[in-house]
């Protein structure tokens, strides 16, 4: 009866310390894993952000290019209207040269 007892308890034993230790194996392995998915997800993070910081130095250079395009636009705009002016003024003059031109031979 002592020995069945002791065998009773003995294998309750064993049994809860092979449990506690498959568990902390199986907790491990679990650390491992999250541990090995933590380390990914921030490489992968690394590489977004350094993507992100070459996508932002693209805008900015795209929107200078812009504000230079559109100052060049504005100037070309501008000398095209003194131009056009210029153009109507001679235009005005000419015909009164040629107007003075027939008043005089007549």
């Amino acid at each position: 009866m002592l020995l069945t007892y002791l065998l009773h308890w003995w294998r309750r034993i064993t049994f809860n310390f092979t449990t506690t230790l498959i568990g902390r194996r199986l907790c491990r392995e679990d650390l491992e894993l999250i541990e090995r998915e933590l380390c990914q997800l921030t490489q992968q993070y690394s590489v977004k952000c350094l993507e992100n910081a070459a996508l932002l130095e693209r805008l900015d250079a795209q929107t200078r290019t812009i504000h230079a395009s559109r100052l060049h636009i504005h100037n070309l705009l501008s000398r095209s209207a003194v131009i056009r002016q210029f153009t109507v003024l001679y235009c005005i003059l000419r015909r009164c040269i040629i107007i003075l031109y027939f008043v005089i031979l007549l």
